[in-house]
């Protein structure tokens, strides 16, 4: 597992998005505070923009189902083209490198899944690169 859980907030102050600069470890590509779990057998998770400092788990623990690992954010998310809303990016990569690992299909339990203005529950399935849902 690696960790990161020091990258600050951004924030809207109605007219536009400030974005503090970023710690010298943190990511280039705008990770924001970051988990990656390595799931075994090459299958990695990566949960991005997370809280600074909310994350709870440290490098190298397991995780269990269910357990909280941190709260979701806008470290280091947002730019003149996009709302400043907590939000969390989840990927299910082949790898444990976000910007070069092959993504992989993710399943989830119990969730909306937002289309519009329609919204549609869903009991067991996949969730496609750009859906927006809810839990």
């Amino acid at each position: 597992m690696k960790v990161v859980n020091d990258v600050a907030e951004a924030s809207w102050d109605g007219r536009r998005v400030h974005i503090p600069k970023p710690p010298a470890d943190a990511s280039p590509f705008g990770l924001g505070n970051y988990v990656i779990i390595d799931h075994g057998d090459g299958e990695f998770s990566a949960l991005l923009h997370m809280i600074p400092h909310s994350i709870r788990v440290r490098a190298g623990e397991r995780v269990k189902q269910g357990e909280l690992l941190g709260r979701v954010g806008t470290s280091q998310s947002g730019d003149f083209q996009y709302a400043v809303e907590p939000h969390l990016h989840y990927c299910l990569m082949r790898g444990a490198a976000i910007t070069r690992s092959e993504g992989l299909p993710a399943y989830f339990e119990s969730y909306t899944l937002l289309l519009g203005q329609k919204e549609v529950q869903v009991t067991d399935g996949p969730l496609d690169t750009g859906d927006f849902f809810k839990t």
